[in-house]
């Protein structure tokens, strides 16, 4: 997934978390993303498609011109929508609220004089839909990521495992404790992770941090048969 988000042209909010969970190797939420775009972290953006709205600071009407920046992240909310088929998953989203937004638009100057286009507009949508989808360019996600990982490498080494790396040791050890009243066919890692995240809901147990920690612990594994042969 990591290399299909990075030539992807736009993310949506659940998918910029698990590409910044896959460049920090940390559990991220579409709500961390969120606290991020309210910190000016991270840059969001919107697309008005063609709705009219007010350039700041003056009277003049704006016609926008598709995708715009957002520039004050004080009305976002994050919300979940309604899965399309019964039984799946809740996506969250992150909604701006009659957001105030730079980019390329249409001028229209009160004297009806002529419109104009100009390459970036700072302006206020105030018509259309009152909500509008957020989204996110990879290479801002990069970006925080490398600032993150940037703020790990001042940190003290730290050699002690991870909570996560612990509940999972822990939580094979007792699927393996368990008593067998019938022979167990052959399990696949796909059926282990379920079988965890199913008995246990442990903060740090989620199925996208175990599959992670999974695919580090297989690497791992390889690496040290090909240096033993």
């Amino acid at each position: 997934m990591q290399k299909l988000y990075r030539v992807m042209e736009w993310l949506e909010p659940s998918q910029a978390a698990h590409y910044l969970e896959l460049l920090t190797d940390t559990a991220i939420e579409v709500e961390h993303i969120l606290q991020a775009c309210i910190a000016m972290r991270l840059t969001a953006y919107v697309d008005c498609g063609l709705v009219k709205g007010e350039e700041e600071g003056s009277d003049l009407t704006v016609l926008s011109g598709g995708i715009q920046r957002l520039r004050h992240p004080e009305g976002l909310t994050r919300e979940k929508l309604e899965p399309i088929e019964d039984g799946g998953n809740h996506e969250e989203v992150i909604f701006a609220y009659r957001p105030k937004v730079a980019g390329p638009a249409w001028i229209f100057p009160a004297d009806d004089s002529g419109t104009t286009l100009l390459e970036s507009v700072n302006w206020m949508v105030t018509t259309g839909p009152k909500h509008y989808q957020v989204m996110f360019k990879p290479a801002d996600i990069e970006g925080l990521a490398a600032e993150m990982n940037k703020e790990d490498q001042r940190k003290p080494l730290d050699t002690a495992p991870k909570p996560s790396h612990l509940l999972i040791i822990a939580a094979m050890l007792e699927l393996l404790l368990e008593p067998v009243e019938r022979p167990r066919g052959k399990r696949n890692q796909a059926a282990i992770i379920d079988m965890i995240t199913e008995k246990y809901d442990f903060r740090g147990l989620g199925k996208r941090t175990i599959e992670n920690i999974y695919s580090e612990a297989n690497q791992a594994i390889n690496e040290a048969k090909k240096e033993k042969s």
